[in-house]
């Protein structure tokens, strides 16, 4: 059952928790005043949808949204490039009063271009400790500003925590087993960890058994707390059993090497791991079979003929192996 439709990509949901009141994060702009119906909105969960005043300097292009434990809202805006491709001062991170209906600009400059995710520290009761990533840009001020920034204070001060060895970091996620554990991540430097996010500078650790450049958010599992899952863009959704609140990522499941990728007509092949064997599945994205085979012992390319098949995004999974491509 559809809620709303906004006409437009709703990136964020939240839900303030002492209220029955629903926020979203609704992209678009229309070039600024009533055509431009991007930025937050809100709900009283009866479909009635109100869209809030514009943060300052904003765009349109509201990202994360976080509703604190005293019915503020913290969010980040993502960055917008203009006609001729330059970023503009759009982004950051913004407070807003429901008492005041107003917003405070919370950014660091290094946020003005390209701000990603907004977290709040959990072990921090206050909700004063945030964490923000960044994203370096490109062609001007955007660059060399990405990494992960941390305020002790709602955003009144900022503190660059990773220095130069972070050029885009997107999201950070807390190990709800071990407060001073956390994950990274960023676009094309992979999956990092640090366990002493307590520290004034936090050391960072590559997680090498993740096996992509660009994972998205980390999630764990609530009702099993030693259950991690990690997004990407690019390569599909990992999962992993920690077996201990300290313990690195391990036990990823592996990723099948797929090429051409994208394809059009033609062959498609497929590097199974070693000493794979058993049943391979096809499947579109709405789960349904269409392909179907067993692999011969001690084979290692699968070949799989494309021809005719429709345009999509496509599954293979064998065993506990899997990947994806895109049907041109």
């Amino acid at each position: 059952m559809q809620h709303h439709n906004f006409g437009h990509p709703v990136f964020w949901l939240a839900k303030d928790p002492n209220q029955p009141l629903l926020y979203a994060s609704v992209v678009h702009y229309g070039g600024g005043g009533s055509a431009m119906k991007g930025g937050i909105w809100r709900s009283d969960l009866n479909a009635n949808w109100t869209q809030l005043p514009a943060p300052p300097r904003t765009e349109g292009h509201p990202a994360s949204i976080v509703v604190l434990n005293d019915g503020k809202v913290a969010c980040s805006f993502s960055g917008r490039r203009n006609g001729i491709g330059q970023f503009t001062a759009s982004s950051g991170v913004f407070l807003y009063d429901p008492t005041t209906n107003s917003w405070a600009d919370r950014s660091h400059s290094a946020m003005h271009y390209w701000t990603k995710d907004l977290v709040i520290d959990p072990s921090d009761s206050s909700q004063n400790t945030w964490y923000a990533g960044v994203f370096s840009g490109w062609g001007g001020p955007p660059n060399l500003t990405g990494g992960l920034f941390r305020t002790t204070d709602r955003g009144l001060s900022w503190t660059k925590l990773t220095g130069t060895q972070f050029d885009r970091v997107t999201s950070l996620t807390f190990n709800p087993q071990n407060p001073q554990q956390a994950y990274l991540t960023t676009e094309t430097q992979g999956l990092w960890v640090s366990n002493n996010m307590n520290a004034t500078v936090p050391n960072w650790d590559l997680v090498e058994t993740y096996p992509f450049r660009q994972p998205e958010r980390v999630f764990f599992n609530p009702y099993k707390p030693s259950e991690m899952w990690v997004t990407s863009f690019g390569n599909g959704l990992k999962v992993t059993q920690l077996s201990t609140p300290t313990q690195e990522l391990t036990n990823v499941s592996p990723t099948l090497r797929i090429w051409p990728n994208p394809i059009a007509d033609g062959i498609l092949q497929v590097e199974l791991p070693e000493a794979t064997s058993g049943k391979i599945t096809v499947s579109d994205m709405l789960g349904r079979v269409v392909w179907q085979g067993k692999l011969e012992q001690g084979a290692q390319i699968l070949k799989l003929e494309t021809n005719g098949w429709p345009s999509g995004i496509y599954g293979i999974k064998c065993g506990g192996a899997s990947g994806w491509f895109l049907r041109l």
